[in-house]
């Protein structure tokens, strides 16, 4: 089975550019496309996951260590690295001020009722948004190291992306159930 690298034709990078990216997606969809006449529809499935997995910095770090290395990169069982606790803590506080604000609306039935809540609602809304800003900045500081990590891995040293893609896999993690929380404040 191609990756999504091979798939789209691309060389495995990680410092591969939205453009890189969004190209060659295109150039394959051109005869993929089940439209096209010769066009597949499992093709044309697989080359928008592939684009989809490649767009999104965390998932091809994942499916480059998959190519590149040795390692198991479906790890299941790894801890939080220390350098991510305090985030951590803070995740797992906002997601219960958010859980306690939207039981809180659901609870109350009148108007005068969900007035009192609103404004722990905001409150926790905000809240959400401020550790979706320092999730994005800890996603950020992987991605930044991205080129670092293709130099070690010339040398055979995947030790520091493999660490990078068990941190991503947590980011990930809290990034959806903060935005699914978000989601759920702004619809009461």
């Amino acid at each position: 089975m191609q990756g999504p690298f091979e798939l789209l034709g691309l060389p495995c990078s990680l410092t591969l550019s939205e453009q890189d990216i969004e190209s060659a997606w295109a150039q394959a969809m051109q005869s993929a496309h089940p439209d096209s006449g010769d066009g597949d529809e499992e093709l044309s499935a697989s080359l928008n996951e592939a684009r989809a997995g490649l767009s999104d910095p965390l998932r091809r770090l994942h499916s480059w260590l998959s190519e590149k290395s040795d390692l198991d990169s479906d790890r299941k069982n790894v801890g939080i690295d220390p350098e991510l606790m305090d985030l951590f803590a803070a995740v797992n506080e906002g997601l219960q001020q958010a859980d306690a604000a939207i039981a809180e609306t659901k609870a109350a039935s009148t108007a005068l009722g969900k007035a009192l809540v609103a404004k722990k609602a905001v409150q926790a809304q905000l809240g959400l948004q401020s550790l979706l800003g320092r999730i994005n900045q800890a996603v950020g500081e992987i991605t930044d190291r991205f080129s670092e990590f293709e130099v070690k891995a010339e040398s055979g040293d995947f030790d520091f992306a493999q660490k990078a893609s068990d941190r991503a896999r947590f980011l990930k993690k809290w990034e959806m159930q903060c935005n699914d929380r978000l989601v759920e404040l702004i619809s009461l």
